[in-house]
């Protein structure tokens, strides 16, 4: 098993490698683009699902989960950075360090859950600093969200039963109201932007869900490539100057 995680994450890195020529090409010829968006898809699917197979088979093996996640998370991590080197402005940078934080908080979660999901809060926290850089938000936004986050914030008081600690009862209620202004501080945005917050926000519903309900195979596997979609997705946004 060591020797497939070993295996799966030099695939990735030498993807990863061949990334920086991809985005040159893509650059060039618009044809390009595509085919790499869809080669680092597979990719991070691939190493998702992967993931979910060593947490069921060998979840002790702690390093070689994460690893595996770091590999899966890699080659969008390397798009975003090369949109970013080609585009270079503080809204990009604020994406690309949240897209990062994303990675670090998806390796950690497994090692310690709470500190993953604060790098998980933390990276929301960019993603709305970004957004209210590009375009400050207006009455309309701010009262839709604390409209918005009223509901969201209630449900894991209702299901505070389920959570192994009040603490986390608040920490996720925090979260939730994060996650709620990210979606509607990215509304007035580009349509891409949007759509990235939005399948981002879906793996974190999930991932709550995960908590509260004893997960089954294929909520795992979803959440997962939900992650990694919505990663691709901001490195999307991040590459096509939106």
């Amino acid at each position: 098993m060591n020797a497939m995680v070993t295996a799966a994450a030099a695939a990735s890195v030498l993807l990863c490698i061949c990334g920086w020529i991809l985005p040159d090409r893509a650059v060039k010829q618009e044809r390009y683009f595509t085919p790499m968006i869809l080669i680092f898809l597979c990719t991070s699917f691939a190493g998702g699902i992967l993931v979910r197979y060593l947490q069921m088979n060998d979840a002790g093996n702690t390093i070689g989960i994460a690893l595996m996640k770091a590999s899966a998370s890699l080659p969008a991590v390397t798009f975003a950075l090369c949109g970013y080197l080609k585009n270079r402005n503080v809204f990009r940078l604020l994406l690309l360090l949240a897209i990062m934080l994303s990675m670090m908080a998806d390796i950690t979660i497994n090692i310690s859950f709470i500190a993953g999901g604060f790098l998980f809060a933390a990276a929301h926290i960019l993603f709305d600093i970004a957004f209210i850089q590009r375009k400050k938000p207006g009455t309309v936004q701010i009262l839709l969200w604390l409209i918005l986050s009223v509901p969201a914030m209630s449900i894991p008081y209702i299901f505070r039963l389920h959570l192994p600690a009040v603490p986390v009862m608040y920490f996720a209620m925090f979260y939730l109201s994060v996650l709620v202004s990210t979606c509607v501080f990215s509304f007035p945005l580009h349509k891409m932007i949007f759509l990235s917050a939005a399948v981002f926000a879906l793996f974190d519903v999930l991932l709550i869900v995960n908590i509260i309900i004893p997960p089954s195979l294929f909520m795992s596997i979803t959440a997962l490539l939900v992650y990694y979609l919505s990663l691709i997705l901001y490195g999307i946004c991040i590459w096509k100057a939106y």
